[in-house]
């Protein structure tokens, strides 16, 4: 692949995970604004908890996506990677090299981080 056609393919990417990211975003906040359920003992107090917690659940959903943000730039990466085999070019499969490793470690670190919060929820 020419270099302009990796260009394309990484803008169509990278298009595609920004309208992804947003629609699961919306569902999110479309769905933090419903009414609190109340829970079956009566009486108050609770507001506190389930506020860390709906925080802690959207925190951990962002994480994930997150995550599977790094997943697609290493795909991109490979993507560039193999572009830079076909035209032996140095620069090209260093490039590539550096992002497949700047996506894992991104992927790493949100679903590390996403693990935690969801174990710390139970």
């Amino acid at each position: 692949m020419k270099r302009k056609q990796v260009k394309r393919v990484i803008k169509a990417l990278t298009i595609v995970f920004i309208l992804v990211f947003s629609l699961a975003m919306f569902s999110m906040v479309a769905s933090a604004g419903q009414p609190p359920q109340q829970p079956s003992g009566g009486g108050g107090g609770g507001g506190e908890v389930e506020a860390k917690s709906m925080f802690l659940e959207v925190v951990g959903e962002v994480l994930f996506w997150i995550g599977i943000g790094g997943g697609v730039i290493i795909i991109v990466g490979g993507i560039i990677l193999g572009s830079g085999q076909m035209s032996n070019d140095a620069t090209q499969k260093t490039t590539g090299v550096n992002v497949m490793i700047a996506g894992a470690i991104v992927a790493a670190v949100c679903f590390a981080g996403h693990g935690w919060i969801t174990s710390w929820l139970g």
